[in-house]
């Protein structure tokens, strides 16, 4: 049996290497445009109210050279629906997937939280995403995982119920029907289960600005790696604490 003590130790010392990025990043960027994107009507109250949305890719650019985060010219994903923002330069804190506050640590289902699911749809689909509609389809089912109330039920990691663009508290409708990027953004969030490739993603925040997902390089993907790790010791922790 392996007691919770020892996973405290294994804990602390990733928790030790990870000390240099514990604390956020101060980073300045640049938004230089969004790539091709959709328009159509979000909301975020059950169908009650709704609101006019683009969704795309942003491009950035880097600024500064110090700290951590990304690197050069880079895109990034919403995820802070309420919020806006457009082309000049911001001020970010670059922090764990985890730590944004649209995302945090919440479990959907043993051992998955809500950043293991854009992990997934990021390391399953990132790829694919190639015009107008596809990154539009990507943004949107990072808003489905963030504001819908995900859960997987008994357990099973079937999460279709809960991962519908049409019902819950997210929803979404085009003016004009039967658009295809819904149909592609549906089957993406339908393939989440939690055994797909998941990929090192960090968060830029700013308390006035559209916070914004980001895929982590090398080498800084070696700490986010790092960090996932000290993730999944911690739940380990919580169960054994909670056997003895």
């Amino acid at each position: 049996m392996v007691h919770a003590r020892h996973l405290w130790g294994a804990v602390l010392a990733l928790s030790g290497g990870l000390a240099a990025i514990a604390s956020a990043d101060s980073i300045t960027v640049t938004q230089t445009g969004i790539s091709e994107y959709r328009i159509f009507d979000t909301s975020m109250d059950g169908g009650k109210t709704y609101h006019r949305t683009s969704a795309g890719a942003l491009h950035w650019k880097r600024n500064d050279t110090q700290g951590g985060g990304p690197v050069g010219v880079f895109d990034t994903f919403c995820t802070e629906l309420t919020q806006k923002i457009g082309y000049g330069k911001y001020n970010y804190s670059v922090v764990g997937l985890e730590d944004a506050p649209t995302i945090g640590g919440m479990e959907v289902g043993e051992e998955l939280t809500k950043a293991d699911l854009v992990r997934e749809l990021w390391g399953r689909h990132r790829r694919d995403v190639i015009d107008s509609n596809t990154s539009a389809a990507f943004q949107l089912a990072v808003w489905e995982i963030i504001y819908d109330e995900v859960r997987s039920g008994d357990g099973s990691m079937n999460l279709h119920k809960s991962l519908d663009l049409k019902d819950g508290a997210f929803r979404v409708k085009d003016p004009i029907a039967d658009q295809p990027y819904l149909a592609t953004a549906q089957n993406w969030l339908w393939e989440l289960d939690g055994t797909g490739p998941m990929e090192h993603l960090m968060a830029m925040t700013n308390s006035r600005y559209q916070d914004q997902v980001f895929q982590v390089p090398l080498p800084t993907a070696t700490w986010a790696g790092l960090a996932i790790m000290l993730i999944m010791v911690t739940r380990k922790v919580r169960r054994a604490m909670a056997v003895e």
